[in-house]
């Protein structure tokens, strides 16, 4: 499977192109498609076969957005984050948008299922994202407080369907994975200073993940900024970096968190490059 996972609460192999409808100068496309030799050092990353290209098809989609739970009460701040999202991935890079709310756990599922059935094997790229609570062992709450876990959502994306074979899949979930509060330690002052087609393929591949507990907007402001630049791993490196420097600052429900630490985490079996701008 290919595919990318992101935990916004809390690497890839290749690099994948994808049109945000921003018109690019003929310079700047050129220079995006030569190729480059040994001998030309660091620019030999511009080399058209380390990213993926093979795709043309309109990318897709998924947002899934849970803030009403039977007896967890509302998740706070779920409208911006829906505004956010809707009006970077629908509006910004052009992608089919779908969207849904308030599902229970078999309801998560049966979504994700529909949405993997709607991929016809030629989008640049997929990506989905649920925002929900979530408790310890990477698994995720549907409204009815039932649980479901990442693989089993993963498991309707993965190589044994044959038409989502290369595509680059992208999934952030941002939800808790668990109790503990990292209060955070005193830093030292160093710290603070084309592609072969194998006969077969691994279950799971060209895949990312990505884990976060809170700060879509730090996520949505680094693509915004760097996607003519960097490639969707080098960004997420930058969001990483940009939420271990931040504290909880509000928690109305868990004041006793207030202060804490984030640190967001991604897990990547891309097998190529990703570019989210041509």
């Amino acid at each position: 499977m290919a595919g990318i996972t992101i935990n916004m609460e809390n690497n890839t192999i290749g690099q994948i192109m994808v049109g945000t409808g921003a018109e690019d100068s003929p310079d700047n496309d050129e220079s995006r498609t030569e190729t480059r030799t040994e001998s030309d050092g660091a620019d030999c990353y511009k080399d058209p076969s380390l990213y993926y290209t093979d795709k043309t098809g309109k990318p897709k989609t998924l947002v899934i957005s849970n803030y009403k739970f039977d007896r967890s009460g509302k998740l706070m701040g779920h409208k911006k984050d829906l505004k956010s999202l809707e009006e970077m991935w629908k509006s910004y890079f052009k992608t089919h948008f779908f969207s849904n709310k308030n599902l229970t756990a078999e309801g998560i599922l049966n979504e994700c299922e529909g949405f993997s059935e709607l991929l016809t094997g030629e989008e640049q790229y997929c990506a989905v994202f649920i925002l929900s609570h979530g408790i310890c062992g990477d698994r995720i709450l549907g409204t009815d407080e039932e649980d479901v876990s990442f693989d089993e959502i993963l498991s309707h994306f993965d190589n044994n369907n044959i038409k989502l074979h290369g595509i680059p899949k992208l999934f952030f979930f941002q939800c808790c994975r668990g109790d503990l509060v990292d209060k955070g330690v005193q830093a030292s002052v160093a710290a603070s200073a084309g592609i072969h087609q194998a006969e077969t393929l691994p279950e799971v591949s060209d895949t990312l993940i990505m884990f976060a507990t809170q700060k879509v907007k730090e996520l949505m402001n680094v693509f915004r900024k760097y996607h003519h630049d960097e490639d969707v791993t080098s960004m997420l490196t930058i969001v990483n970096k940009r939420i271990s420097e931040k504290e909880v600052e509000l928690a109305p429900r868990d004041p006793g968190i207030v202060g804490a630490k984030c640190m967001s985490e991604y897990r990547s079996t891309l097998t190529a490059k990703l570019m989210l701008s041509l």
